[in-house]
């Protein structure tokens, strides 16, 4: 995601170069790591970058 605060699949699609499931699968497996988490639903539907762990422990 780099800097961008969300991606949706059909960006995941671009820059991976992912079908539709290819996308919808890593962005599953990346929900269940809990390394993103989606909002929205339908069309609308985005995925957000959690915080990392430790990080906001080492911030105070």
């Amino acid at each position: 995601m780099g800097e961008k605060a969300s991606i949706t699949n059909e960006q995941t699609r671009e820059l991976c170069g992912f079908t539709k499931q290819q996308a919808r699968s890593t962005l599953d497996k990346m929900r269940k790591e809990k390394l993103i988490a989606l909002t929205g639903a339908g069309r609308a539907s985005k995925y957000v970058r959690m915080r990392e762990k430790g990080l906001s422990e080492k911030k105070q």
